[in-house]
């Protein structure tokens, strides 16, 4: 009797975790029925800590590390030629770029593109900090919307030469504000969303430096619409700031996609050029 009893205890234990794989291999396997054809996709802040010009080989370097992208999404770009010679380096013949302000410096964002972008759009997040850079990518068989995005970062952190300050107490109290109350980046969030839904497009990739953590208000209020590709994946919490003071590096960088879209690959590239590391996916886009 007391065999069977663990017997069937080791089964309920068990149970649980036989529905998550089931529920994991399921998600993975009817996120993207249908004609899909992909798209690779890096965004990257190719900012620096104390506003010096990224080296351009070292960015290329960082992006190109797993090949050449598709689609390249581009945060504090210093000016549009650099952005040329980025798409020069990584034979990406179409662009867009717009010029924004952040923190008293004069900044851009750019999609870099393998296939044609039209209609491109420059939006100031006004009175809530940054911008983003919306644009078509139309191929033969399909047009999918792409965004540029940068949100404003948390004032109350102090910057020194090295990085952040965070000691433990003011880490714990930014991670409460993040998790629990409405922010400058979850109300730009609302914006953005009402930006991308007036564009009307069934298949949408935003990435960009949401500067907040995964599980915060502005990172719910995107994944209300939309996924994020680094979801189900080992990279979800690795950081992609390194300038910080803290143990533990945050993610404040975001590749998010149409839900309708499947993830093939996602990572964190473990390369960078300034004060962040690139996040790489792989999307199956419909075909038509």
């Amino acid at each position: 009797m007391i065999f069977r009893f663990r017997k069937r205890r080791a089964l309920l234990l068990t149970l649980p975790v036989l529905i998550f794989c089931c529920v994991f291999v399921l998600f993975h396997e009817v996120k993207g029925e249908g004609a899909m054809e992909t798209v690779t996709v890096v965004t990257y802040n190719v900012g620096t800590l104390n506003g010096e010009k990224p080296s351009l080989e070292r960015v290329v370097s960082a992006i190109g590390k797993k090949g050449a992208p598709d689609l390249l999404l581009l945060q504090e770009v210093p000016d549009e030629a650099f952005a040329l010679r980025i798409a020069g380096k990584l034979r990406l013949p179409y662009h867009a770029f717009g010029a924004y302000s952040a923190n008293g410096s004069g900044y851009g964002l750019a999609v870099l593109s393998s296939r044609p972008l039209v209609n491109p759009a420059m939006h100031l997040l006004k009175p809530y900090g940054h911008s983003v850079l919306t644009a078509e990518m139309r191929s033969e068989k399909n047009r999918v919307l792409v965004c540029s995005a940068h949100l404003e970062r948390v004032r109350t952190v102090k910057q020194n030469k090295e990085g952040f300050e965070l000691p433990w107490e003011k880490a714990f109290q930014i991670l409460k504000t993040e998790l629990t109350n409405e922010t400058p980046r979850s109300h730009a969030v609302e914006e953005i969303l009402l930006l991308l839904a007036l564009r009307r497009s069934e298949e949408t990739i935003i990435g960009g430096d949401f500067n907040t953590v995964p599980f915060s208000t502005a990172i719910r209020g995107m994944e209300r619409v939309y996924s994020d590709a680094l979801w189900l994946t080992t990279d979800y919490f690795t950081g992609t700031y390194i300038k910080v003071g803290f143990f533990l590096k945050p993610r404040i960088d975001y590749i998010f996609h149409s839900v309708g879209m499947k993830v093939r690959e996602a990572s964190v590239i473990r390369q960078g050029a300034g004060d962040h590391y690139p996040v790489w996916a792989v999307l199956g886009a419909h075909s038509g």
